[in-house]
């Protein structure tokens, strides 16, 4: 049987993001966990929306230039270089990250700060790390040396 030419994720990454943040959600409405001043609420929410956006965005924008793939479903056929791809090897995952910390914000939610921390092992293990090995035994040489150029987050 031949192997899969994909790295093989546990779920969708955006699906992941989903589940925590309707954790979060849920768990905000059963026992609310405020933690920020109001005034920071508005203010902290749009700079960062803004930041995980374009973040997000840029990845995106970036992977489909070089006709590669952006859902972990499908064969990569590049290592991508450039746009956030030269700052961080996850610029969408980061920009996810980004996105739950200004939901906390504009909603004073710390349920999902706490689990922004549960998040980060399940996308790594779940995703990331299966990705990583993925691109290696793929691309070899040149995805080792791009890991040893570019952290894996910002």
């Amino acid at each position: 049987m031949a192997e899969k030419d994909n790295p093989g994720v546990v779920l969708p990454p955006a699906l992941i993001w989903a589940l925590f943040v309707a954790a979060g959600v849920g768990l905000n409405l059963a026992w609310p966990l405020p933690f920020l001043p109001a005034a920071w609420l508005n203010p902290l929410f749009w700079t960062l929306i803004a930041i995980a956006a374009a973040l997000g965005w840029w990845g995106r924008i970036s992977l489909r230039r070089h006709g590669t793939a952006v859902i972990p479903y499908r064969p990569s056929t590049m290592i991508v270089e450039t746009g956030p791809y030269r700052f961080t090897r996850n610029p969408m995952y980061t920009g996810q990250a980004l996105a739950v910390l200004a939901i906390a914000a504009r909603f004073d939610n710390l349920w999902l700060v706490i689990l922004l921390a549960a998040w980060f092992p399940v996308m790594h293990y779940g995703v990331i790390a299966r990705e990583e090995r993925y691109l290696e035994a793929k691309f070899g040489e040149v995805y080792t040396g791009y890991k040893a150029r570019v952290r894996r987050w910002i």
